[in-house]
């Protein structure tokens, strides 16, 4: 019976990471597109738009080849500069244009 137990839950550890490993690259992976997206759409150099939301141009560039995600705090600054939502941001919505 203990062993079934420890099966069981053995079995739900590996799918949640499962999910978490899935996650957290489908995230990454979508989150420097959008930047850069966003960055072209006004026009800016990763300089530029490093400046503007108070970050160095080397942190724009990880994030821009997905080596490292912004703080929360970053992304809040991006969306409220450059009208666009976190959920764009996120990738689980597209951009809102008006």
């Amino acid at each position: 019976m203990t062993r079934l137990i420890l099966s069981i839950i053995l079995r739900q550890f590996v799918v949640i990471a499962d999910i978490s490993n899935f996650m957290s690259y489908y995230l990454t992976m979508d989150i420097g597109s959008r930047l850069k997206e966003i960055r072209k759409e006004h026009g800016l150099s990763q300089s530029a738009f490093a400046t503007s939301i108070g970050v160095t141009q080397d942190s724009i560039s990880l994030w821009e080849r997905n080596k490292r995600i912004p703080e929360i705090a970053h992304i809040i600054k991006i969306c409220n500069k450059y009208n666009v939502s976190a959920d764009f941001i996120l990738g689980i919505e597209k951009i809102n244009k008006s």
